[in-house]
């Protein structure tokens, strides 16, 4: 009888230690493709002119492990691999609390994001429950031919969003995916500028109205506008202006675009000041109503 009783002992050992290792091997098994998900959010909805925009991300998935970010080099040049959160200008004409729902626009923000967008990449961050604090200083950069070299400056009035590099990241295994919402975007009050076209045969003008936040100070400095021609190395600056802009009021200017440029175009305009610069700027793509008019439809940063 005793025998039996060892034996019996033996036997739910064996099996308490066979549920274990099963157990353990499916817990592993949900674990590698589980997917975890981080929330990206603003700390404020709107932020001032030359104030730092700061944000969190914030794991939102409990028990999937991972790890992301601590790349080294320049994601703004090129030189960087890694992962990053882009601040992406989300266009005038557009309701910036719809995008968030529709999946088409976000996808199409991959491409907006190649052009001038700011990409700041991400310090090691892993699941260990800790949100991680970032923060941009409101600059955008463009290439200035006079300088023959890129140049930063204080980025135009308007929404932004908070967009991570692919949306989402592998970490052992594991999907890591970004979790976009309301947060995620935020205003920053900085220069307005708004665009006008306006064609007459075959001129085409551009009209800008630059507007400063009433509660800035005045600015004096140079405005020049350049056309990229087969890449930013190759753009030729085509207007310069001096400008004497007060706050709340807005000033008018009008630019004669090249023909050459009418099937495609791309501004890149720096207003050089006292205090800092100014950056500002737009491409275009064309739409065609099949009655022979062509319409520009503008992105602007």
């Amino acid at each position: 009888m005793k025998l039996k009783k060892k034996y019996l002992a033996a036997l739910v050992a064996l099996l308490l230690v066979m549920t274990a290792v099963v157990s353990s091997i499916i817990v592993s098994s949900v674990q590698g493709s589980r997917i975890a998900y981080v929330a990206v959010s603003a700390d404020k909805e709107s932020y001032s002119l030359g104030e730092n925009v700061t944000f969190k991300l914030r794991p939102l998935s409990q028990g999937v492990d991972f790890t992301i970010g601590g790349g080294a080099g320049d994601p703004n040049y090129g030189s960087y691999f890694g992962e990053v959160v882009s601040i992406v200008r989300i266009p005038d004409d557009m309701d910036p609390y719809s995008i968030i729902d529709d999946p088409d626009v976000l996808n199409d923000m991959y491409s907006w994001r190649n052009h001038n967008s700011v990409n700041l990449p991400i310090p090691q961050f892993s699941s260990s429950g800790e949100s991680l604090s970032m923060s941009w200083n409101g600059t955008v950069w463009a290439y200035d031919s006079n300088y023959a070299g890129h140049v930063w400056g204080q980025a135009t009035a308007g929404y932004y969003l908070l967009y991570p590099g692919n949306n989402y990241y592998y970490s052992y295994d594991r999907t890591v995916k970004f979790f976009l919402d309301h947060s995620s975007l935020f205003y920053y009050g900085g220069l307005d500028v708004d665009y006008n076209f306006t064609t007459e045969g075959q001129r085409t003008n551009l009209i800008m109205n630059l507007t400063l936040p009433s509660s800035s100070s005045p600015v004096e400095g140079y405005l020049s506008a350049f056309m990229p021609t087969g890449g930013p190395v190759n753009a030729s600056s085509f207007f310069n202006q001096t400008l004497d802009l007060r706050p709340g009021e807005t000033t008018t200017i009008s630019i004669a675009l090249p023909s050459a440029y009418r099937s495609s175009l791309t501004l890149d305009a720096i207003l050089t000041t006292g205090s800092g610069r100014f950056i500002f700027g737009f491409y275009t793509s064309l739409y065609h109503d099949g009655q022979g008019e062509v319409t520009y439809v503008l992105h602007q940063y």
